[in-house]
C-alpha cells in the first residue's frame, strides 16, 4: 500500500511539475543577441531583444552565390559577427567603408570612427551605393535620425565642400525602437 501511494504522489508531482514553465527571458535587460533562422521563407538575421525577436536583416541577394556563399552561409555568418561584437563591445556601430576593392557594411565603436569589423561585402557591381543599401537594410526613416543636419567632426564655416559624410547607426537604440541614426562627417 504504500509503495502505491509513493507512485500516486510521484506522479502527480511530475505532473504539476510539468506543467509549470519559468518565465526565464531569452536575453537580460539591456542585453541582446543575433541569430539566424528562417523567417517567413527567408533566411534572417534575427535580433533577440528583451522586448522580442526583432528581424535585423533579410537575407535576399544572391550576391553571395557569385562567390560560393548560400544565403544561409551569410546569413549566419554575418550573426554570428554580430553576435560576437555585440558580446564583446560596449559601443555598437553600424557604417560602411571599403575593404580592399569591395564595399563593405561594417562595425565600429563610436559614430565617426572607421571600420572595425566586417559585417558583409557589397556587390561592386551593384546599383545601390554603401549608404543606401545601410538605409535599406534597417528601412530607415527620417523619425531614425537623431541630428539632422549633419554633425560635423571639425567646425567648418563651408559644410559638405571637402568632406567624407557617413551614416552611423546605434544598433542599440536601434533596437530599443529609438532614434538611432546620424550622418558624421570630417575634414578629408
Amino acid at each position: 500500500m504504500n509503495s502505491r501511494i509513493f507512485f500516486i504522489l510521484t506522479v502527480a508531482i511530475v505532473g504539476i511539475a510539468s506543467t509549470i514553465t519559468p518565465s526565464i527571458p531569452a536575453v537580460a535587460d539591456g542585453e541582446y543577441r543575433f541569430v539566424c533562422r528562417l523567417s517567413g521563407g527567408e533566411w534572417t538575421t534575427i535580433a533577440q531583444t528583451p522586448r522580442g525577436d526583432r528581424s535585423f536583416i533579410r537575407w535576399t541577394s544572391n550576391f553571395g552565390g557569385k562567390v560560393g556563399y548560400s544565403r544561409e552561409q551569410r546569413c549566419r555568418e554575418v550573426s554570428n559577427r554580430l553576435d560576437l561584437y555585440a558580446q564583446t563591445q560596449k559601443s555598437f556601430y553600424l557604417t560602411y567603408g571599403r575593404q580592399a576593392r569591395y564595399p563593405i557594411i561594417c562595425l565600429t565603436d563610436f559614430e565617426g570612427r572607421e571600420c572595425k569589423g566586417l559585417v558583409y561585402t557589397l556587390d561592386p557591381q551593384g546599383i545601390r551605393t554603401p549608404e543606401q543599401t545601410l538605409k535599406d537594410l534597417l528601412e530607415l526613416s527620417a523619425n531614425d535620425f537623431v541630428a539632422s543636419p549633419p554633425v560635423f567632426a571639425y567646425l567648418d564655416p563651408k559644410p559638405f565642400f571637402g568632406k567624407d559624410c557617413r551614416l552611423y547607426i546605434n544598433v542599440r537604440l536601434r533596437l530599443q525602437g529609438k532614434p538611432s541614426a546620424k550622418s558624421v562627417c570630417r575634414s578629408r
